[in-house]
């Protein structure tokens, strides 16, 4: 959240903080939320909204590091960070996560197989608590 928006939220009489990690890095995620858990004690919502696109190549043209590293910011880590909140959400009347996939499960455009197979991973991964 940018500083202005917390800024914002503070004036408006609400309370707010920012926070920052990296969806690749899990260390950095379980320090984030932990940080969150200190600050306000639970977390209510969380928005899996993290993405990059693949570089576009055939599949048989695709160096397999691209499809791991667009597996995890799209799938792994949204898998990883709703690990993290649920037991926050469980000790409150209700959580909500919500994942964002893309057009692309539908359509699977050429070139794009890492994305497409990252976001599909996404949207069939709906989390129960």
């Amino acid at each position: 959240m940018p500083p202005r928006t917390v800024a914002e939220i503070a004036a408006a009489g609400g309370s707010a903080r920012s926070y920052e990690a990296s969806v690749d890095d899990a260390e950095a995620d379980a320090t984030m939320v932990d940080a969150i858990l200190a600050d306000f004690g639970f977390v209510d919502v969380l928005v899996a909204n993290a993405g990059i696109a693949s570089r576009g190549r055939a599949v048989a043209d695709t160096d397999p590091a691209e499809v791991d590293r667009l597996l995890q910011t799209h799938a792994t880590s949204a898998h990883h960070l709703s690990r993290l909140v649920l037991p926050s959400m469980r000790a409150r009347p209700r959580g909500d996560i919500v994942m964002i996939s893309s057009v692309a499960t539908a359509h699977m455009a050429l070139f794009g197989a890492p994305y497409n197979m990252a976001k599909a991973a996404l949207a069939l991964s709906p989390v129960m608590a």
